[in-house]
């Protein structure tokens, strides 16, 4: 499976680094951290094999564990801060309601 993910995120990979040329690539979500950092490992020794303009290092997230509940515990701030929808989409408007 590694093998696979490495080939299939390889490409994009390399055009996400010539397009944008960001300082590092960051790889996450809810795969299993020791499958993420294994992951993370192989990307970064095929994009060193890929000639580029800019070298990019591939890394695990730091809080890949714990994003879905960072991401669960912003949700009521967010909802308490943000301005609502229909607020956004009124200022947007030219004319008078």
């Amino acid at each position: 499976m590694d093998r696979d993910a490495t080939r299939a995120l390889t490409g994009p990979l390399v055009a996400v680094s010539c397009l944008l040329d960001p300082d590092a690539i960051v790889i996450g979500g809810r795969l299993p951290v020791p499958l993420i950092e294994r992951l993370s490992a192989r990307l970064d020794a095929a994009l060193a094999q890929v000639s580029m303009p800019n070298r990019v290092p591939v890394h695990p997230a730091q809080m890949a564990a714990e994003a879905p509940a960072i991401g669960a515990a912003i949700l009521p701030f967010l909802d308490q801060l943000l301005p609502s929808d229909a607020i956004l989409m009124q200022a947007g408007r030219s004319d008078p309601i």
